[in-house]
């Protein structure tokens, strides 16, 4: 469950810090009052696409960290593993997720205080939260979400783990396949080349001792002119 939504210099909001609890949580408002920028917020520490004109008008980046308990979330715990990212036992399983957007337009991307791409956000942040106001986020529409529902529904925990090592084994040796497909193509093509070069140097027909009848006749011929010209004084 999300914890905590830190903001700061982001369009209106110049610092917020908002933290939930356990339970039912509603943010209520005026038009106008802000709750669309936490979703937004929420949105780009999630991995959503960064638009420097969001950032407030006289700071040169805004600062984003949404903060996960993943305690009930083993998917999320075993990815962070996978990936090498740090977890800390200690603290709860919490989880930060942190965006920074620069003004140039660049942004830069945080989980639990290592660097991260946003494809590496938006992974992770699918089996954190859902947010039904925008579809990028909806992980019932998914079809990874429905075999992991079903998987724990059908508490194949253990099976699934034993496909997940055969799988790692069989993608490995399918790379392994095509790296060895890869440098067979690289060996007939440069059979081909040494075959081509064998045939034109039959049709030539060098002779021995050729390359120095050749390289003599080379001279003759560079100083051709000035030998008819001694000739004719």
């Amino acid at each position: 469950m999300l914890l905590q939504l830190t903001i700061k210099d982001y369009a209106v909001a110049r610092t917020l810090d908002a933290e939930w609890h356990t339970g039912m949580t509603v943010i209520t408002g005026e038009t106008g009052a802000g709750k669309s920028i936490l979703l937004d917020a929420l949105g780009l520490a999630l991995g959503d696409r960064a638009d420097a004109e969001a950032i407030a008008s006289d700071a040169d980046r805004a600062d984003i960290g949404a903060l996960f308990d993943l305690q009930h979330i083993p998917e999320a715990r075993e990815w962070l593993d996978t990936h090498g990212f740090p977890q800390d036992e200690q603290q709860g399983y919490e989880c930060l997720l942190r965006r920074v957007i620069l003004r140039e337009g660049r942004s830069r991307a945080w989980i639990n205080g290592q660097p991260a791409t946003l494809a590496q956000l938006r992974e992770l942040g699918e089996m954190l939260i859902d947010i039904h106001s925008q579809h990028e986020h909806q992980s019932l529409l998914k079809k990874e979400t429905h075999r992991r529902l079903l998987d724990a529904f059908g508490q194949h925990g253990d099976e699934l783990k034993k496909l997940q090592v055969v799988y790692r084994q069989w993608r490995d040796i399918q790379q392994q396949i095509q790296q060895l497909q890869g440098t067979q193509e690289d060996f007939s093509a440069r059979i081909q080349l040494l075959q081509y070069q064998v045939d034109e140097l039959d049709k030539i027909a060098p002779q021995p001792d050729e390359l120095t009848a050749l390289e003599t006749e080379q001279k003759q011929l560079t100083n051709a002119s000035e030998l008819i010209e001694n000739c004719d004084n």
